[in-house]
């Protein structure tokens, strides 16, 4: 890999690379963070944050096996083993029931959200595939009860979150990296709110919330502006030395003795200004931010801030 970056001159630009927490991962970015010595260390190994949700909720549908196995054989065993006769006896129910045909998408365990799917679709099929596999259903211990729709549907409800996070994160013709921190403060709110839940008590009793059971949205924006100050000084000291024309040795002595004293306004930094700048709305006429053409409105006002921006909103969220 170091070889083909290198014969082609990619080298030094190659800002961060997003990768799971597999050993084999970690190895190969400790190998090349040296090699390829990027802009910041923080930004070059970002976490697969899809990845993250998968580990997360796997773990904890494991608490719910019993109702959600029960829904998972019902649907395998009427969709996915190759019967036309119950299919036709669902097709038939359906009808009685008022509901149009569809199947329940197949569960894939190696990826939860089909695991999502197929709790959203049978449980608004629910009366039909309760009574087509309880009637073809001898054990009492493995028929479907209300009780167990209950539990379906709560879980059904708090994955939903997880669910659009994970869709989020995965998107390709828009900056994902920027929507991470906002899923992460939406699903700390859901835990908050359901940790008084029986139901989650026990997948959530363990996680370190905050007292005040929100997100400390302060602390995350204070943390951001560091890392992002930090980030900024280096592109301004690599644009300062590919630019030294831009320094105010340009300006006479006058104009060099104020801003040595901060008596202009230009002696404040980009990062500073914008900092200071009102509150724009980035979303257009469909309510979906632009945060791409907001910043390539502005390339001319921020030139520093919006060359490291165009490179931090290059980062994928998920691999």
């Amino acid at each position: 890999m170091l070889e083909i970056l290198d014969f082609f001159g990619l080298c030094d630009k190659v800002v961060s690379i997003t990768l799971d927490n597999a050993s084999a991962n970690l190895n190969a970015i400790n190998l090349l963070e040296p090699r390829l010595c990027p802009i910041s260390k923080y930004a070059f190994h970002v976490r697969c944050a899809a990845h993250i949700l998968n580990l997360v909720v796997s773990d904890g549908v494991k608490l719910f096996e019993n109702s959600c196995d029960k829904i998972d054989n019902a649907c395998f065993y009427i969709f996915h083993i190759n019967s036309s006769s119950r299919i036709n006896q669902f097709k038939e129910l359906c009808n009685a029931f008022k509901l149009p045909f569809r199947k329940v998408p197949t569960h894939v365990k190696t990826r939860w959200n089909s695991f999502y799917d197929m709790l959203e679709v049978a449980y608004a099929y629910r009366q039909p595939i309760t009574t087509l596999f309880n009637n073809h259903n001898a054990y009492p211990e493995f028929k479907i009860s209300d009780s167990d729709w209950d539990e379906v549907n709560e879980l059904r409800i708090f994955l939903k979150s997880f669910y659009d996070a994970t869709k989020n994160f995965s998107g390709i013709y828009y900056p994902t990296i920027s929507e991470i921190l906002i899923h992460i403060c939406e699903i700390s709110s859901i835990f908050s709110k359901y940790k008084t839940n029986t139901l989650f008590t026990s997948a959530i009793e363990n996680l370190d919330i905050q007292p005040e059971e929100e997100p400390d949205l302060v602390t995350c924006q204070n943390s951001i502006k560091y890392f992002a100050k930090e980030m900024y000084d280096k592109y301004s000291f690599l644009d300062n030395v590919e630019n030294p024309q831009t320094s105010t040795n340009q300006v006479g002595a006058h104009g060099r003795v104020k801003h040595k004293l901060g008596l202009d306004s230009s002696n404040k930094c980009e990062f500073v200004k914008y900092l200071e700048q009102g509150t724009d709305d980035i979303t257009n006429d469909n309510g979906i931010p632009e945060l791409l053409n907001w910043w390539r409105n502005r390339g001319a006002q921020y030139p520093k801030l919006s060359r490291m921006v165009k490179d931090v909103l290059a980062i994928q969220g998920s691999s």
